[in-house]
């Protein structure tokens, strides 16, 4: 006998599963499903799904306690909030940081921020053997201090469920993020270029953006056909795309004219609520870099 029933729950998921299993009643053998719920990526407060079982149970009732803030479930575990709240070493402004920013207010992760101002500030985090490789940024959590960009950044996605439900899915993941952190680098460089390489500096970038990088970002959605780049959950690849998207368009308002996809990308990825929180006024993401700030850095780091 199989029959389906549809539940209704009050409270934000991101995956509950209810494991394959064997039940003894009156002599019979039932057998439920595995069965994976998730979340609508839209923050809806209720949503419902038609459960199918296998047998002649009649019913189930499945809990689950309401998920804290910056609480992602990965698998049966529920992770996040654990011990301090998540402090960023760096500058005042993007830099390699603002992808780590990005990511954790995706996650719904509060965090402080110490601003670095002075080299002498620099050297005692090296002093003090924060600085694995003397190098920033720096993340402090769970325990941990984290550096090297990347690595932060594959904690952070892998912590609250944003690489992927399995290996393939993270590899499709990291090799959109390897294309797109190659598209970020030489933006991330620009506000350190000679004055009178800038222009061609900039036209170097908006022409490897539209004829190398985006092209294969719109194909990709569109040979996907679903919201996201990978699966059908948003994932870290999706967060840095964005980033990256925001970023060029600052430079060239109209830079994804001829990518429908992209564009229609944009807008359901910004419309994510914790994402729109991100990019209003008055959040920790940070400006594009100015004049001042490149100042900052050359004397902090003696560059």
């Amino acid at each position: 006998m199989t029959f389906c029933m549809s539940v209704s729950f009050p409270h934000s998921l991101s995956e509950m599963i209810v494991d394959s299993s064997l039940k003894k009643k009156k002599g019979r053998t039932e057998t439920i499903r595995r069965l994976c719920l998730h979340e609508s990526q839209w923050g809806g407060a209720f949503w419902s799904t038609k459960l199918k079982f296998e047998g002649t149970c009649s019913s189930i009732s499945l809990q689950r306690p309401p998920l804290l803030k910056g609480s992602f479930v990965a698998g049966d575990h529920q992770v996040g909030n654990m011990g301090e709240k998540t402090r960023l070493t760096y500058f005042n402004g993007r830099g390699r940081m603002e992808s780590i920013r990005w990511l954790l207010a995706t996650a719904e992760v509060e965090f402080e921020e110490t601003f670095l101002e002075t080299r002498e500030q620099y050297l005692q985090l090296i002093k003090d053997g924060c600085l694995l490789f003397d190098q920033v940024p720096l993340v402090e959590m769970d325990g941990l201090k984290l550096v090297q960009t990347r690595a932060i950044l594959n904690y952070i996605a892998g912590k609250y469920n944003l690489h992927g439900k399995d290996l393939k899915e993270r590899v499709q993941i990291d090799m959109y993020v390897e294309g797109i952190s190659d598209l970020l680098a030489p933006l991330l460089m620009y506000p350190f270029s000679p004055s009178e390489k800038k222009k061609e500096h900039l036209a170097s970038i908006l022409e490897k953006a539209t004829t190398k990088y985006f092209p294969v970002y719109e194909r990709a959605l569109k040979q996907h056909g679903q919201d996201f780049l990978v699966g059908s959950c948003l994932s870290w690849a999706d967060v840095q795309l964005l980033e990256a998207i925001l970023a060029i368009e600052e430079k060239k308002a109209d830079v994804l004219a001829q990518f429908p996809q992209l564009q229609a990308f944009k807008k359901r990825i910004s419309n994510i609520p914790s994402i729109k929180k991100f990019l209003q006024p008055g959040s920790q993401r940070k400006p594009p870099p100015d004049d001042a700030y490149v100042a900052l850095v050359r004397k902090v780091l003696n560059m």
